[in-house]
């Protein structure tokens, strides 16, 4: 129903320090990036693609490309999507903006607006996860969508989940690392805080939280990237 997911969306009023500091932390910027409509900027690493936004969203947006879009804006209205706009019609670039009933932001698009990367893991580890602070809302919902929800309250950490072929969401309702987060996986915590000490990355380590340990890195537009100690 949504098609398939491309890109994190996130606000940002400074694209170029923000990706500065990507490009230290190894991903690379995407080909082709953006349009003239958006004028955005994307950065990944082959497994996750960060769209820098300038303007046209005000919190972070997953960003599906959904063929024939115009065909379901309509179905996706009486599920429960909250649209605020609309852009639908022949010769022109089809668009959907709006929000979900936790109230994460959704664009939908008619084509990929840059080239797909390999993928390279960057010096954050293994992409693991899109994590938001709050409740998963209602299963059947996202799976109205197409998509597989998942209780994994007993694992560590404990967490809600929805995944596809290409998206991995995250849901704690602590909100352990604040409203927002991008998960990744490594196997040595204490080389990539040494690595990022050479980088000039700042840094936070954080021990046995929730009975793991980690390491927070925050971008110029607020990102929070979360490394977590693998066994």
């Amino acid at each position: 129903m949504l098609g398939r997911f491309v890109e994190i969306a996130i606000p940002c009023t400074s694209p170029r320090a923000s990706w500065e500091f990507y490009s230290r932390l190894g991903f690379r910027l995407a080909p082709d990036t953006g349009s003239e409509e958006t004028r955005h900027v994307v950065v990944g690493d082959g497994r996750i693609s960060i769209g820098l936004w300038p303007h046209g969203i005000d919190r972070p947006t997953l960003v599906f490309v959904c063929e024939e879009l115009g065909k379901h804006v309509d179905t996706l209205r009486h599920l429960g999507l909250k649209i605020d706009t609309a852009t639908v019609g022949v010769e022109q670039f089809n668009s959907l903006n709006g929000r979900l009933p936790n109230g994460i932001g959704i664009r939908l698009i008619e084509a990929l607006t840059h080239s797909p990367q390999a993928h390279a893991e960057s010096h954050a580890g293994w992409f693991a996860e899109i994590a938001f602070g709050r409740s998963i809302g209602s299963p059947e919902f996202w799976e109205s969508l197409g998509l597989i929800a998942l209780d994994l309250t007993d694992e560590t950490p404990p967490r809600m989940a929805v995944i596809s072929n290409t998206l991995n969401l995250g849901f704690y309702p602590d909100q352990e690392f604040g409203d927002f987060w991008l998960s990744f996986e490594c196997e040595d915590l204490p080389s990539r805080a040494a690595k990022f000490e050479i980088l000039g990355v700042d840094h936070i380590y954080e021990s046995h939280t929730q009975g793991q340990s980690s390491i927070v890195v925050t971008g110029p537009e607020g990102t929070r990237l979360v490394l977590r100690q693998t066994a």
